[in-house]
């Protein structure tokens, strides 16, 4: 029987057991979001790759490469900025960025420091170059959704400012205070990696005893048991938090707690007012695109 605990990854599934409600929440709302005609905007894998790089905090590489797409996007659509960019491709496909950055480089073929062929994107700086797969840029956007739905998108555009501003040498920087962001965030919704151990323990058994795409129903008393008897129950236990996960998400309850989540007002760290007019102009503008882009809850 295919139940909904049965389709999500088993792995996700074992990692986020750990997980705080507010943090599942989260998750749930970028992995199950939607664009036009109800279609998903996320691929099942990005979603599956989203929540392992947050619930393993392994994510430091990947906003240094977010920080260099947003300065492209930030390139091409000087109207709009990067939100005009993320939330037009809908749904995120990797050919539908591609198609995006094409077009835009077309419409500007003298855009500064940034050259686009079929497979990719180099960003340029000074002497050097940073290439984006267009295969990795779905990823990238359920990253940057995710950490505005749980930071707010004010303090995450207060934070990629520089990045936007183009000011020379703010990538690394910029990706070091989004780690440093996220890293606050999640010290109040995971338990410390150390804490962690037996779930991954229980992780590599069972991609051992099953292979690396076991589901929730490879999680049985059999594994629990074969386990061994130090740690039986652990499966167990596991799987019942996921289960409940899994059953609420099913019946809609998360949804209102991830639209209630939507923190668009979150004040800015250390600016009061958002920064000068021509800032706050700007900032209204890539907002108003993410808000538009935001699905309705179907129920209202």
């Amino acid at each position: 029987m295919d139940s909904p605990v049965n389709r999500f990854s088993g792995e996700q599934m074992i990692l986020a057991s750990a997980a705080s409600d507010d943090l599942r929440h989260v998750l749930r709302g970028v992995i199950e979001a939607t664009a036009a005609g109800g279609r998903p905007r996320y691929p099942p894998a990005t979603g599956h790759a989203l929540a392992r790089a947050i619930l393993t905090r392994n994510y430091a590489r990947a906003l240094l490469e977010l920080c260099h797409l947003v300065g492209a996007a930030e390139r091409i659509d000087r109207r709009h900025g990067y939100a005009g960019v993320f939330w037009a491709v809908t749904p995120a496909l990797s050919a539908s960025f591609q198609a995006r950055f094409q077009a835009g480089a077309a419409g500007a073929p003298m855009v500064a420091g940034l050259a686009v062929n079929g497979r990719e994107i180099f960003v340029a700086h000074g002497r050097e170059s940073f290439a984006i797969s267009y295969a990795r840029m779905p990823f990238l956007a359920a990253l940057l959704d995710f950490m505005i739905t749980a930071l707010g998108f004010r303090a995450v555009d207060h934070l990629l400012a520089p990045v936007v501003d183009q000011v020379p040498g703010a990538v690394p920087q910029t990706a070091n205070a989004l780690a440093r962001a996220i890293y606050g965030y999640l010290r109040d919704h995971l338990p410390p990696p150390q804490e962690n151990r037996k779930r991954y323990t229980l992780l590599a058994f069972l991609k051992q005893r099953t292979g690396a795409h076991f589901t929730a129903a490879d999680i049985d008393d059999a594994a629990d048991s074969t386990f061994g008897p130090d740690r039986r129950g652990t499966a167990g236990t596991i799987v019942c938090t996921a289960a409940l996960w899994a059953v609420s998400s099913a019946y809609g309850s998360f949804w209102k707690s991830a639209k209630d989540g939507w923190k668009w007002n979150t004040p800015a760290p250390g600016s009061a007012n958002g920064g000068s007019p021509a800032t706050s102009r700007r900032r209204r503008t890539r907002q108003a695109c993410w808000t538009s882009a935001v699905p309705s809850d179907p129920r209202d």
